[in-house]
């Protein structure tokens, strides 16, 4: 039996005291073992990756970016999260470790982040972790074993209302065990390679914040949450922006991946009014950059008319995390009375030609997303010849939320059209449109997520008791989620939409692309080839890469024009030395 020192065990009474009324029932759990136990271990120090980051980049100024809505509340976790803002939240956080999958040109890479070595063990049942010593909190607060086993505790407490975040640790993992204030260890259920890359991207909550939750969650809605990484919610003007702060003294900036990084001292989220866009907020110098991944979109004439003569520069990066970047695609609604059953669906779909613009209406050219709710297999099988309909429709309404997709959507409409269909586009705000998903009150809807999906998170999404999208009239046995095998249950329900025509994958872009003012600087290699975006201000692994020159700011607000009408598109490939210039 491993004995414990008094004062470390008064401790752990506290912390199980505080946790006991909702442990007792939970698969997931805390053991405290002796760090003699890991003398053996052969740890991992990571990939010495150098940093995407500028020697030229400039400390300081004020980076603002559009909030299309305010969100519901600023927690990570729990009801009501609001699914646009939880992934900038998430990445205020940094993970334990950060993964850059390999590519055909690029081998896996892992970068230690909070922890600066981990291991598996010989048996594969134990993922191991060590935390850097200075690692805190941004309150100052140290970040230590016991975050990582209350984090556990807390995502899988009924109380804490987390149902997806609990499912998926608790498949992955039993519990935590502590050797050390700095040293701790998932014991892993299933395998091993799945629960390493999931759980080294582990983000905890701090402890001595949350462990005495009162009135959760509506006493966290607004709380400023510590984070880890360099910037610290530092202002809530409710409905109108929230303002992010630089630490002076992150802890973060000693490590070599985050040289010349995160060098604004302010990152400002301003909310959209009604009546206001983001294109017109951004010519008037409101906002300091704006990225659309649409092709075409930089083609409109409205974007060429409001740019043109203004100094402000666009720049194309051809990047390789495609696979990574969230799904989109059409979804339609089977209780559709003119078109209720999988040839009639495949006839709408034949009229929009969506595959027929991916390929042909862009440049550079697109293709169909791959992965889950796109497997190019499924896909092809589910092709079947087209059966018009008795009743052919002549109005369809098609909803949307994001103005990234519009100029993609306006195809379709044409492409309607000329099938004398009417299409009608019909932009939703996210909350409206979920509502519509839940209670299958729509037509046709350009569905976008916010992030990549897992298997976990399809099953989730179109669970028929509890998912988020009801799609009316599909088996139960052809949909019912499994929970011991998320993968197989994943792979029916995506074939089955696939299969009925209910949901056609969307363009994957390979490339990101971003209009942005002059007084903006950027590496010159723009960004690592793993990059999503190129202005994201916070993301550990590819974020914070630009930097402001303030006088220049002040200069170009005074003097917007450049007297120039052309407009050049700078196109970067991180896999060539140089850059090339393109003027459209």
């Amino acid at each position: 039996m491993i004995t414990i020192g008094w004062l470390r065990l008064l401790r752990a009474s506290v912390f199980f005291l505080c946790v006991l009324a909702v442990s007792s029932a939970q698969a997931f759990s805390v053991h405290y073992r002796d760090l003699s136990e890991l003398n053996k271990t052969e740890w991992q120090n990571g990939d010495a990756v150098p940093s995407p980051g500028s020697e030229q980049a400039l400390n300081g100024g004020r980076f603002i970016i559009a909030l299309p809505s305010f969100p519901d509340n600023l927690r990570r976790i729990g009801p009501q999260t609001s699914g646009r803002f939880t992934a900038t939240l998430h990445n205020l956080q940094l993970p334990l470790v950060a993964h850059i999958p390999a590519t055909h040109k690029h081998p896996t890479r892992w970068l230690p982040m909070l922890a600066s070595q981990w291991a598996l063990s010989t048996d594969k049942k134990l993922l191991l972790f060590r935390l850097r010593e200075d690692a805190a909190w941004s309150d100052g607060v140290a970040v230590d074993s016991e975050d990582f086993a209350f984090s556990g505790l807390f995502i899988t407490s009924d109380t804490t209302a987390a149902e997806w975040q609990k499912r998926q640790l608790e498949r992955l993992t039993d519990g935590i065990n502590i050797y050390s204030d700095k040293v701790f260890a998932f014991r892993i259920r299933g395998k091993a390679d799945e629960a390493l890359k999931v759980l080294s991207g582990f983000r905890p909550f701090a402890r001595h914040v949350y462990e005495n939750r009162r009135n959760w969650p509506e006493a966290f809605n607004w709380y400023p949450e510590p984070t880890t990484g360099p910037y610290y919610l530092a202002q809530v003007r409710a409905g109108e922006s929230l303002m992010f702060r630089r630490l002076s003294d992150w802890w973060g900036d000693q490590l070599p991946y985050f040289k010349h990084r995160f060098n604004a001292d302010q990152v400002v989220f301003r909310t959209m009014q009604i009546h206001e866009s983001e294109l017109q907020l951004f010519t008037l110098g409101e906002l300091s950059a704006i990225e659309y991944r649409d092709a075409d979109y930089w083609q409109s004439g409205v974007v060429r008319t409001a740019i043109s003569g203004k100094r402000i520069s666009l720049v194309r990066l051809l990047t390789s995390a495609s696979s990574q970047q969230p799904p989109s695609g059409l979804l339609i609604n089977p209780r559709m009375q003119t078109i209720n059953n999988s040839h009639e669906r495949a006839w709408l779909l034949n009229q929009l030609n969506i595959q027929y613009i991916i390929e042909n209406d862009y440049t550079p050219p697109l293709q169909q997303q791959s992965g889950l709710l796109a497997d190019h297999a499924a896909y092809a099988q589910a092709q079947q010849a087209p059966v018009t309909p008795k009743l052919t429709p002549a109005n369809i309404t098609l909803s949307y939320t994001d103005d990234r997709d519009r100029a993609f959507l306006d195809k379709l409409k044409q492409s309607a059209a000329d099938h004398h269909i009417n299409l009608q586009l019909k932009k939703l705000s996210p909350a409206a449109l979920s509502d519509k998903l839940a209670l299958a009150e729509y037509e046709l809807v350009w569905l976008r997520l916010n992030a990549p999906l897992s298997n976990e998170g399809l099953v989730s999404l179109f669970n028929k008791t509890r998912g988020q999208v009801f799609i009316g009239g599909i088996p139960k046995a052809g949909i019912e989620a499994d929970p011991d095998n998320p993968a197989d249950s994943a792979r029916r329900i995506e074939q089955y939409l696939l299969e009925e025509n209910l949901y056609t994958p969307g363009p994957a872009m390979h490339y990101t692309q971003a209009a942005y003012w002059q007084w903006l600087h950027l590496p010159a290699q723009g960004a690592p080839y793993y990059a999503e975006k190129l202005f994201d201000p916070f993301s550990p692994l590819y974020g914070g890469l630009f930097w402001i020159n303030k006088k220049q700011r002040a200069d170009i607000l005074a003097k917007p024009q450049n007297g120039h009408k052309k407009i050049r598109v700078e196109v970067i490939n991180p896999d060539q030395p140089h850059s090339q210039d393109s003027e459209q």
